[in-house]
């Protein structure tokens, strides 16, 4: 017996996979465009977002359109420690060493009239994946306060915390910064 169902026509037109590193221009496009229109916060290093197409920065997601268009991206680097979190997140994380090693999902971005396709959370998924296969105990992601996102993420049971110390030098938030987590036991 085959079960079936419908994907939404939107997932159906388009391709996801692993960015390489032809894909770097295109994906250091759309994270530059859409972080610099960003309501949340105000970029300040823009060439902090530059990704070389080297695995040894993370590994990158990215999400196509019919066309071959590169509309959607995330990034995902696994940390062994808090510690090694808190400096790539640039704020503080109050969990304890047994929520890692854990994987931060970061520098995500959708292109203009592709949000509310899904295709985010289907790369978020990919990564989930990807982060359980690799003994992952949580994912981390730095989040604002009101981002479109954030119910999403309290349906999927991510928990936020409001970080006691901000240092993150790529950007000014405009609204509070919020650390995202959520438990291996909840992938």
């Amino acid at each position: 017996m085959s079960v079936s169902f419908a994907m939404p026509e939107t997932i159906m037109r388009h391709c996801v996979g692993l960015a390489h590193r032809a894909d770097a221009d295109a994906v250091n496009a759309l994270r530059l465009e859409l972080y610099r229109q960003a309501r949340e916060f105000r970029l300040l290093r823009p060439e902090q977002l530059v990704w070389n197409g080297c695995r040894d920065d993370g590994a990158v997601a990215a999400g196509w359109d019919a066309d071959g268009r590169l509309i959607a991206t995330m990034q995902s680097r696994i940390v062994p420690t808090r510690a090694l979190a808190e400096e790539k997140l640039g704020i503080s994380v109050a969990l304890g060493e047994s929520w890692f090693p854990a994987a931060i999902l970061s520098r995500a971005a959708t292109a203009r009239g592709h949000g509310r396709s899904g295709l985010n959370s289907v790369l978020r998924w990919h990564m989930l994946c990807a982060a359980q296969a690799r003994g992952c105990r949580s994912l981390l992601g730095l989040v604002y306060a009101d981002a479109p996102r954030l119910n999403l993420m309290r349906a999927l049971g991510y928990r936020f915390q409001s970080p006691e110390h901000v240092w993150d030098d790529e950007a000014e938030p405009i609204q509070p910064p919020l650390l995202a987590y959520l438990a291996a036991a909840d992938f």
